[in-house]
């Protein structure tokens, strides 16, 4: 591997964890909305397929996120 490879991977893994940090940001001020469900689609996908192909989720910025939470609006405090 040349590493010319090894920046065009970092490269894609860097675009893809931007990406993620977006569908987090922008799904979790819409959860529970139609918007909040397709970034939950989305973001759980890549979080199983990143499971089974061993890919560290904290390389696309999903470590310690709950996609779940994006299934239903936030509660307000009481």
């Amino acid at each position: 591997m040349s590493t010319s490879d090894d920046n065009v991977k970092a490269a894609a893994l860097a675009c893809l964890a931007e990406t993620v940090a977006q569908l987090i940001e922008e799904g979790s001020a819409k959860a529970g909305t139609e918007d909040g469900l397709f970034a939950y689609a989305v973001l759980n996908r890549l979080k199983n397929n990143a499971s089974a192909l061993g890919v560290p989720l904290d390389a696309i910025g999903l470590d310690g996120f709950k996609v779940d939470s994006l299934l239903s609006p936030a509660r307000q405090a009481a």
